[in-house]
């Protein structure tokens, strides 16, 4: 019998040989909750604990009487770095000696960007010619869902027969609470013991400023040298159009 060349003689490898014996490719972690399969034991636990609260150690903030509690130690401490400044690492801009500070590098790299074109990767849009551009991605698809109706989530009202719909969540809610009162938080005056409220801060500051005289931000006409000044754009605008016929 011819014998074999040395190297045609198949080494032993250890670490294939005990990969092969534990390979795990083929192994399946249910959950027993839902029909989700994991790969590994420890994702299935972090699945239950995130999903279905299945061996949750709760981690209680307790600073300044704060009851909040949180599933990972991980996620506390994003809390109290974010809520009340513990241990915060501060990320300084320094470009054009700005002093801006943040609390996330991600925070500080999106600043940088937005505000002093660092790094800046611009989205175009380029539907029906459209020539704008944006820094961020979600600006863009925002962009063209709003101007030019591409993937628009239409968000029906409903309520009490209401067939308005929006394109965003936030308009909805808007609408929501200005016609039919769901979900709205007010805001009261109670300067002088006025009990006015609203349901907006703007227009609460909007009333402040102008019954009250609460940070004016007077607005001067100057048109053929006139020197009437009004607490409000629109009152600015309706006196010139009125007035000096602009």
């Amino acid at each position: 019998m011819a014998r074999r060349h040395k190297s045609q003689v198949p080494r032993f490898n250890p670490k294939k040989e005990l990969c092969h014996r534990h390979d795990t490719s083929m192994r399946r972690y249910n959950c027993n909750v839902c029909d989700k399969q994991f790969k590994t034991k420890n994702n299935l636990s972090s699945h239950q604990v995130f999903k279905h609260d299945i061996n949750v150690i709760w981690h209680t903030c307790g600073v300044d009487g704060c009851d909040r509690e949180f599933k990972t130690k991980g996620h506390l401490k994003r809390h109290q770095a974010f809520k009340h400044d513990i241990n915060v690492i501060w990320h300084s801009c320094g470009v054009d000696s700005c002093d801006r500070k943040f609390k996330t590098n991600g925070h500080l790299k999106r600043h940088q960007t937005l505000k002093h074109n660092i790094n800046v990767i611009w989205y175009s849009c380029g539907v029906n010619s459209c020539d704008k551009r944006f820094k961020t991605k979600c600006n863009l698809k925002q962009h063209q869902s709003m101007k030019h109706d591409i993937n628009v989530i239409w968000h029906q009202c409903g309520v009490d027969g209401c067939d308005r719909k929006f394109k965003t969540n936030g308009h909805l809610k808007r609408h929501q609470a200005y016609k039919h009162d769901i979900n709205i938080i007010w805001h009261q005056c109670g300067v002088d013991g006025c009990n006015r409220k609203f349901k907006t801060n703007d227009t609460l500051k909007s009333h402040q400023a102008n019954k009250h005289n609460i940070n004016i931000t007077w607005h001067q006409c100057g048109v053929d040298g006139c020197d009437r000044e009004f607490k409000t754009n629109a009152i600015l605008k309706k006196h010139q159009a009125i007035k000096h016929v602009i």
